[in-house]
């Protein structure tokens, strides 16, 4: 067995029997029943000692047969054969033709159902059933088990194995090097609660994808079976975003991207189907406190009717009077209970548990009439209206007796003003309120509040009021002293290019000159921009035509000087000798024929901006290197002019190599 140039760059020869790759357990066949194998070959042909010659096998050998999974092969005829010891699926065709050349070979397996594939072309079908040996069978590449000598003869490059199986139109982009990939990472994500109504839709294309197919609808089914001929489907668009108008409250949506893939595979790849679901109609109002006209004691306090702590899930409340409030025996002037929350809220409803202790039935504590009044600032007060709260059951499932509707308005407080009990003993009772607010103020920021690390190109994002019309964005350093950045009609602000390691502060007043409350003051956030601007970490580098660390870092193949970024062979980047990350840029020197040596990269950062001062570049070298090190920024140079006694300026690693990672302070040039 020996590396030998392959179909693209190196592959591997056999030619000697026994020869092989092993693969420790693996099974492509265990997470959807199903697999595909594919790899190039330069077969050798006929007329050698090897008659059957394993191309992938899984089987720890031929005696007893439960030792056999599967194995693919050429047998002594030349055709393809998928075995599993009882039986095989052969492919008409022979390889005869295409003897030493380069051949691509493909087969599915999907549930018994088994196709196979010569340069992307099927070649023939079948059925076989795959015995199970317990998952623990070793896989080998070029031959067909671990303990035989049937060796494949010729080249292999290229071996791929999937756990699916791939349609003809994945198998011709496999043959080609490419893998066809459906839309991912939805937005909204998959499952996603307490979505806007007014958000859009966004994912990631596929790799090659051209055009995506976009599906929408409020039925799964619907969206999962449709063709572009249902009225689930919005068409046909080259973005990678849609904007499906403003959505109802409380409903879940689904959605599917189909990519229509460039040539050769001008297929289309059915996505998966995402749901989400919008917000509700309202949300409780969690930072409420309460105050009450008196207390019988210590365990019936005013707070209890906040605490959740007589209900159980299913919103029934205990009979236990400690988890309820009641007034004292002799009420000075009418009895009454107050309730204040952290800001103005619109209010939507309030859900009620009367007193629902054992005794409700024969003492009556619980309240009959109530008078409901609401506050901005608690010392004007507007009355909602009287109303009735049903008797409590005195029992362990007892649920919310009655639901009061304040219709949206504007309201810090809320009083309840006592005029009549159940019992008409002169002391009165609650056991649970639930304060519901429709969300009128801007919430849930991007990037989020005290976060760090922001980029210096952040967009501000954020959760619309619900009837918000536009948004008018403060925004600066001194959280005190916010100016007027902007007015939007969409959830979304561009601040500008801000600077590196600073706090910003802003907030957003959500406006409706229609509503009754036109200006819904929001909340301070901040956060922190990110210490530094990446120049290159060198971590998105490939051995890829059109990624390769040469193509950006131009060297002296182009440049005419003595450089040479990259090693000549894959991988072309530095894997092994990393600062941080796992990929770092070799540069070789050569002045011999050149007084300088350079490695060009062209960006489109503007250092001019955001307060940057310094440079910091790590490299790692021979001590024995000499010369000048420099950086050349807008063509002016910067030299370099630390100390030169090696020892003491690297940390040495071994007795050849070293690291360091200074800043380099730089005058930016405009």
């Amino acid at each position: 067995m020996e590396w030998v140039v392959g179909y693209k760059n190196g592959a591997v020869r056999f030619d000697t029997a026994g020869e092989r790759i092993v693969l420790n357990e693996l099974d492509p066949t265990a997470a959807n029943n199903a697999m595909t194998l594919a790899a190039w070959i330069n077969w050798a042909g006929q007329g050698h000692s090897i008659a059957q010659q394993g191309i992938i096998g899984k089987r720890l050998g031929w005696e007893p047969k439960t030792n056999v999974e599967w194995f693919w092969e050429v047998d002594p005829t030349g055709k393809l054969a998928f075995r599993n010891g009882d039986g095989a699926v052969e492919a008409p065709d022979v390889l005869v033709p295409y003897e030493s050349e380069w051949t691509h070979l493909a087969l599915t397996w999907n549930d018994a159902a088994v196709v196979q594939y010569i340069n992307a072309e099927e070649v023939g079908t079948g059925t076989m059933t795959i015995r199970d040996t317990g998952g623990a069978t070793i896989m080998t590449i070029g031959c067909t088990a671990t303990d035989n000598s049937e060796t494949f003869v010729g080249g292999l490059d290229e071996v791929k194995l999937f756990d699916t199986a791939l349609t003809a139109d994945e198998i011709a982009l496999a043959m080609l090097g490419q893998v066809a990939t459906g839309a991912t990472g939805s937005r909204p994500s998959a499952g996603a609660t307490d979505v806007s109504p007014v958000t859009h839709l966004a994912w990631t294309a596929g790799e090659y994808a051209a055009s995506p197919d976009v599906y929408f609808g409020q039925d799964f089914d619907d969206v999962n079976e449709a063709t572009t001929a249902d009225a689930v489907y919005m068409g046909n668009q080259t973005a990678t975003s849609f904007d499906p108008g403003k959505l109802a409250i409380d409903t879940t949506y689904y959605w599917r991207i189909d990519e229509v893939n460039v040539p050769p595979s001008t297929a289309i790849f059915k996505g998966t189907v995402w749901h989400f679901t919008t917000e509700p109609v309202a949300y409780v109002i969690g930072n409420v406190s309460a105050t009450a006209s008196s207390y019988e004691d210590e365990t019936t306090r005013p707070e209890n009717t906040l605490k959740g702590s007589g209900l159980n899930a299913d919103g029934q409340h205990s009979t236990d009077m400690t988890h309820m409030w009641l007034s004292s025996e002799t009420e000075p002037s009418g009895a009454w209970i107050r309730y204040a929350f952290d800001r103005a809220y619109k209010l939507h409803r309030v859900h009620v548990w009367n007193h629902n202790s054992q005794a409700e039935k024969a003492l009556g504590f619980g309240i009959k009439d109530v008078t409901v009044e609401y506050s901005a600032d608690g010392a004007e007060w507007t009355a909602l209206g009287d109303v009735e709260l049903p008797r409590a059951s005195a029992t362990s499932d007892y649920t919310a007796g009655t639901t009061v509707d304040f219709g949206g308005v504007a309201a810090k407080y809320v009083r309840l003003t006592v005029n009549s009990s159940w019992g008409g003993m002169g002391q009165f009772g609650l056991s649970e309120v639930r304060f519901m607010q429709i969300p009128a103020q801007a919430r849930g920021p991007e990037p989020a509040d005290a976060s760090a690390g922001a980029a210096i190109d952040t967009h501000l994002t954020w959760h619309p009021g619900r009837e918000a019309v536009s948004h008018d964005v403060y925004f600066g350093a001194d959280p005190e002293a916010l100016d007027l950045a902007g007015t939007t009609d969409a959830a979304r602000f561009v601040p500008g290019v801000l600077d590196l390691s600073t706090t910003y502060y802003w907030k957003v007043d959500e406006v409706n000159e229609a509503d009754a409350v036109t200006t819904w003051e929001g909340s301070v956030w901040s956060f922190t921009t990110e210490d530094y601007i990446v120049v290159d970490d060198f971590e998105g580098y490939t051995d890829e035509e059109g990624s390769r660390i040469y193509e950006a870092w131009i060297d002296g193949y182009t440049n005419g000087t003595g450089s040479t970024v990259g090693d000549v062979e894959e991988p072309f980047a530095e894997h092994s000798i990393v600062n941080s990350g796992a990929t770092s840029m070799p540069l070789d020197y050569d002045n011999s024929g050149s007084a300088t040596s350079e490695a060009d990269l062209s960006l489109a950062q503007d250092w001019t901006a955001s307060g940057v001062t310094s440079l910091s570049l790590a490299f790692y070298g021979d001590p024995d290197n000499t010369g000048q090190l420099f950086v050349k920024i807008n063509g002016t140079q910067v030299t370099y002019d630390g100390d030169l006694d090696w020892e003491i300026l690297f940390r040495a690693e071994d007795e050849t190599n070293a690291v360091i990672a200074r800043d380099i302070p730089v005058e930016i040039l405009e």
